[in-house]
């Protein structure tokens, strides 16, 4: 491989990322790739790489520079999206308090293991006291200590 069929292939490098029609260097034909042996084409292909990382890389500081002089500044390029308020838990676990389900998404295992048990998903509902404090329903408090679960 020499430095002048590098040269060439770069040159189709710079043609073919130029928007304009690839035209194969005369040196380049197909048959000429046929002739070359599996290690000289990885060759090839390592220094075709190599170049297109140096020429992106080169462009990209090109681009960063244009937006720095235009006074895009990194805040200003960041997607805002809309802030979301809290979700507050609706559904608790009363085996484990700490196992809270909002009602969105996929319910979690545990919950889908108290449905396929029999429960109702009303038996898990948290009711929201006015202090703002979180209390489980009445319902699952008076089942609790009869055994029934």
């Amino acid at each position: 491989m020499t430095v002048e069929s590098i040269q060439k292939a770069s040159s189709f490098v710079d043609c073919h990322a130029g928007g304009k029609r690839a035209i194969w260097p005369e040196e380049m034909q197909r048959r000429d790739l046929k002739s070359m042996t599996a290690d000289q084409l990885w060759n090839l292909h390592e220094e075709l790489v190599d170049e297109l990382c140096r020429k992106i890389a080169a462009e990209k500081v090109v681009l960063e520079d244009r937006l720095h002089r235009l006074g895009a500044s990194d805040d200003k390029l960041k997607v805002q999206h809309r802030p979301y308020p809290k979700v507050l838990p609706k559904y608790r676990n009363p085996k484990n308090p700490a196992e809270t389900w909002a009602g969105r998404g996929r319910q979690p295992r545990w919950l889908r293991a108290q449905l396929q048990s029999g429960n109702k998903l009303d038996d898990f509902r948290i009711e929201r006291l006015v202090d703002g404090q979180f209390e489980r329903p009445s319902a699952l408090k008076a089942t609790e200590g009869s055994g029934e679960r």
